[in-house]
């Protein structure tokens, strides 16, 4: 009949819903047998495994994931992410997840920390990716996360160490770098060197940074820090004066080895410009304290001598008449003489620094006076302006000595411009200097003191002869033009009464001379008159 199925046709149905049903139990057994396998799997990993749902409720998760967090499975079923992490790490771990969600791109390795049950802190390491229905419909996420605590653990104490090291190295008053000993590179610098050279100059070439030069330095120690094999040798101490900041260094230079392996060369430079001056300090010192030994000892003896020559020349040259030959000889000796018997007495001077008696004087006084009888020594073609902006500011001092340094100075500008002529300045002021810019004078410390500048616009000194202008017997004037004595007299006479000296030049604008002495309270003495 029509619409009624034969026994043929029916049993063949049966026999397709038999064969379907024998497939969909292989399928339900495949399926079971590879969630077995795949649960198996992720019970045998260390890492923790899990899945949550759109709000953050764990749905699934491995025993590794129960052991981070030390919570059962049963406890950790259905619990929210909210409840074992702080704000700041759940609003990490939501951003993560968000961005997940909204661009359906997987999220590897970022770390966050998380609050085991019993109230410790543990860091991970975790990847997360969106996790879809049959349907494609979005149904939670999925992840891998792994313990990194003892890694992280690791991490902050050795970057605990590494700012241990770096505090420890930028409060040491020292320059300390480490350059590569084959590329040059520099690869560390303190902070004391970064202010020195005013900037950062890691990663650039050392001579280059350092000292301005165009290829490795000749005195570059790299050599004598290996041996033979290329293995470091030992310390290495040396001195030098940087071109770059014009300050003396002893330095320490060692090899090591550096982070990645390599050989460096560690150098730790510290500033001995203030021991050197007071190095040349000493050394002018015992310099004259010699001279002023030897002088007081032969002085009166050998002006004795000159006296007897100079004498008996006078008494020939009464009796040798003008037109004579002998006459011009005569009066060379004379001439000689009297300088020989100048430059003794210069010699005595000071021997008698040291033996001098300070007294009380108004600075401004004796200065005026001393250029008052300057103005008939030098010539005309030469201006000598005074700007004296003091009054009764006192000094404890010799005037004859104060005298005798205002003399020198000016008679010394005078020689420099008499050629061409120019301008002679005197500046007296009082000043106060601070502990920094008393830093500048090693003689000196914070406080009031009278500043006396005497500048001209003469020729300049070359830069070559600056440090020795102080040294007895040096002089730029040719033989008997002068003794060479006068700045020695004058740096003794000026240390001797606690003050300091300096000198600037710039050859071709000039030369100026600096002095500061300190001032006092105490009230100035009667003064006699000074020559």
């Amino acid at each position: 009949m029509t619409g009624k199925l034969t026994y043929e046709e029916l049993e063949k149905k049966i026999q397709k819903l038999e064969q379907a049903k024998s497939v969909s139990k292989k399928a339900e057994e495949a399926l079971r047998e590879s969630e077995e396998k795949y649960r198996t799997i992720l019970e045998s990993i260390e890492d923790g495994y899990y899945e949550v749902d759109m709000k953050g409720n764990f749905t699934f998760f491995n025993d590794s994931m129960c052991k981070i967090l030390g919570y059962s499975k049963d406890e950790l079923t259905g619990l929210n992410n909210r409840l074992y992490m702080d704000e700041e790490n759940a609003r990490k771990v939501f951003n993560a997840f968000n961005e997940v969600y909204r661009t359906k791109k997987s999220y590897n390795a970022f770390d966050w920390e998380l609050i085991r049950k019993n109230g410790s802190r543990c860091y991970v390491e975790t990847s997360v990716a969106l996790k879809s229905n049959s349907k494609g419909q979005p149904i939670g996420f999925q992840g891998i996360a792994r313990d990194i605590t003892r890694r992280k653990q690791a991490e902050d104490a050795l970057r605990v160490s590494h700012e241990i090291f770096l505090t420890v190295l930028d409060s040491i008053d020292a320059n300390i770098y480490v350059a590569d000993m084959e590329s040059y590179e520099i690869l560390f610098m303190n902070k004391n060197l970064m202010n020195t050279f005013g900037k950062d100059l890691t990663g650039e070439l050392c001579w280059e940074g350092f000292k301005g030069k165009s290829k490795p330095c000749k005195h570059c120690t790299n050599d004598q820090l290996i041996d033979e094999n290329g293995k470091p040798t030992g310390l290495c101490t040396w001195q030098n004066k940087n071109s770059i900041t014009g300050k003396w260094y002893i330095n320490n230079d060692r090899a090591i080895k550096w982070s990645d392996g390599r050989l460096a060369r560690i150098e730790i430079a510290t500033d001995i410009t203030d021991l050197k001056h007071m190095e040349e300090e000493l050394r002018q010192a015992r310099k004259l304290e010699s001279i002023g030994t030897l002088t007081s000892g032969i002085a009166h003896d050998f002006n004795n001598i000159m006296g007897i020559i100079l004498g008996n020349t006078e008494l020939a040259l009464e009796d040798v008449p003008e037109s004579n030959r002998a006459y011009s000889n005569l009066e060379a000796i004379k001439t000689a003489s009297r300088r020989a018997a100048n430059i003794v007495k210069q010699l005595s001077n000071l021997s008698r620094i040291i033996d001098q008696k300070l007294q009380p004087i108004e600075i401004a006084r004796v200065i005026k006076d001393a250029l008052t009888s300057l103005r008939s020594m030098i010539q005309n073609t030469i201006d000598i302006q005074q700007d004296i902006q003091i009054t009764n500011e006192t000094i404890l001092a010799d005037p004859t000595q104060i005298n005798q340094i205002m003399m020198n100075l000016c008679i010394n500008a005078s020689h420099a411009m008499e050629q061409i002529g120019g301008k002679l300045t005197i500046l007296v002021e009082k000043v106060i200097l601070g502990d920094s810019s008393a830093k500048d004078y090693p003689d000196l410390k914070g406080g009031k003191y009278v500043k006396i500048a005497v500048s001209d616009t003469g020729p300049g000194i070359d830069l070559k002869i600056i440090d020795r202008i102080f040294d007895p017997y040096f002089t730029t004037k040719g033989v008997g033009e002068g003794s060479g004595m006068g700045l020695a007299v004058v740096h003794s006479i000026v240390k001797s009464h606690s003050g300091a000296i300096s000198v600037d030049s710039t050859l071709g604008k000039g030369t100026k001379f600096i002095m500061f002495f300190p001032l006092v309270t105490e009230k100035p003495m009667v003064e006699v008159q000074t020559t």
